[in-house]
């Protein structure tokens, strides 16, 4: 027994040991020395305040210049090999910004693909690219953070109204059920019934024809195209982890 607790308190602590790690990590990485340090502590501020309330992770890395790594590729990497996301999918989103190539894009993963869906990234990408033209960093990534703030908000927001909406709707499947119920009881102790026609009172089988003649008219066939492409946006890292993800040129 003494054992058992001590494997317990062991594996509690290492638990909490490697969740602190990963809410110690930098949620703001500029290498471009973009950002004032009152700038950056902001943004982390916010960004703690998102993990919080949505347990979801929000990280932001200002590379001066990736080589020839395709965008894509980078901020995937970089997300997932330094420990990012909350959960057991790693539920978060990463905002790269490549300076060299003035590159911007967006990878979702967990939650963060449908969170970042391809419609939403781009109209995040609207939103930020005319702070990044004018060299305004800090606001382009403060839009950027309330757009996330915004989306799990909605999402948030749907739940509890598509939960709210199951109680009325259970009582009108239950009234409907009922309804269904009492005329299939009644219409099966109903054993009087008007006969409007000759042939309702003909016995079934007893009537037979000696002629049948059966005519082949044509034939119809109708055929769907299935659609063989997989869903927008949606592809695996390197370390076979799934992400969203888009970007352009600023």
């Amino acid at each position: 027994m003494q054992r058992l607790t001590t494997a317990i308190v062991f594996f509690s602590l290492l638990h909490v040991a490697l969740f602190a790690d990963n809410f110690s990590l930098p949620r703001v990485i500029d290498q471009a020395g973009f950002l004032s340090a009152q700038e950056k502590a902001d943004l982390e501020m916010y960004i703690n305040s998102i993990r919080e309330r949505y347990a979801f992770d929000t990280v932001i890395v200002i590379a001066q210049d990736i080589g020839n790594q395709h965008a894509e590729v980078y901020a995937d990497d970089y997300y997932d090999y330094n420990g990012y996301g909350i959960g057991p999918n790693a539920d978060g989103v990463l905002l790269l910004q490549v300076v060299n190539s003035r590159y911007i894009h967006i990878s979702g993963t967990g939650k963060g693909k449908s969170i970042f869906n391809l419609q939403r990234i781009d109209n995040t990408l609207d939103m930020i690219i005319p702070s990044l033209q004018r060299d305004d960093y800090y606001a382009a990534y403060r839009i950027f953070l309330a757009q996330a703030e915004h989306y799990l908000s909605t999402v948030v927001q749907d739940k509890a109204d598509q939960k709210a909406m199951m109680y009325p709707a259970s009582a009108v499947l239950a009234l409907i059920l009922s309804f269904i119920t009492f005329f299939a009881f009644r219409s099966r102790h109903k054993t009087i019934q008007p006969r409007h026609f000759a042939g309702e009172y003909i016995k079934q089988g007893s009537l037979r024809f000696t002629l049948q003649n059966d005519t082949f008219i044509s034939t119809f066939i109708s055929k769907t195209r299935r659609n063989t492409s997989g869903s927008g946006g949606s592809h695996t890292s390197s370390s076979s982890r799934s992400h969203s993800g888009g970007g352009r040129r600023y």
